[in-house]
């Protein structure tokens, strides 16, 4: 019986042996395709493969747009800042101490030649809207005095030593009835002082005036 059955396996053709006794080729080239997986898989038409390229190359370019506009927002960027530096217009006191452009405050030019830069930024949280700025320079005060006007500015809180001009250029008088001019277009006058029972803290009532405007809506009066 062992016998018998080897006999009949002895008999049987190897598939994988390239023996031009057993098939001829065209045998051979049909057992390749039956061996071959990849024969087993159905294929897309030319149609249908165009198409679907098409769309899903549109598709992938749409996505990485997407991306694209999603890590900017994540991203933190300083051209402004490093434009003004470049240009050396004196309006940063430190190169070290950036500005950067995301909440930036922008500001709307009314003369030839103003400027939209001002190293400040807006913070707007739940118990209201701010701006951190840095104690102006000379070169920026008509800069800071537009700022305050423009956003219509109520309090102003210095936190620098005041008399120290390396931090913050004076913006305003110490005195009652004294006047701090930008230009000869924005000016800034002290009517009143205060003094607190808090060590330090002096209120100072002010008042902007914008020589811009003509009629009595050129003065704003805040606290600093």
């Amino acid at each position: 019986m062992v016998q018998r059955m080897q006999t009949k396996m002895a008999n049987k053709p190897d598939l994988n042996k390239d023996d031009s006794s057993v098939f001829s080729l065209k045998d051979k080239i049909d057992v390749k395709d039956v061996l071959s997986a990849q024969k087993l898989v159905n294929g897309e038409n030319v149609f249908d493969f165009t198409c679907n390229y098409i769309f899903s190359k549109k598709s992938l370019q749409y996505g990485m747009k997407l991306e694209h506009k999603f890590l900017w927002k994540q991203q933190r960027h300083i051209s402004d800042f490093c434009q003004s530096e470049a240009m050396d217009e004196g309006k940063n006191r430190s190169p070290s101490i950036v500005n950067f452009n995301e909440g930036a405050v922008r500001l709307l030019p009314t003369m030839p030649n103003d400027s939209r830069y001002i190293h400040a930024t807006q913070i707007n949280i739940p118990s209201g809207n701010f701006i951190i700025a840095q104690g102006p320079t000379e070169q920026s005060l008509i800069d800071f005095f537009r700022m305050l006007w423009q956003y219509h500015v109520l309090l102003v809180i210095c936190l620098e030593p005041f008399t120290d001009h390396k931090t913050c250029y004076p913006y305003f008088s110490l005195k009652k009835q004294q006047v701090v001019k930008a230009m000869e277009r924005i000016s800034l006058e002290t009517q009143k002082i205060t003094e607190t029972s808090v060590a330090n803290l002096i209120v100072y009532e002010a008042v902007l005036m914008n020589m811009e405007i003509k009629d009595d809506s050129k003065l704003i009066k805040f606290f600093i």
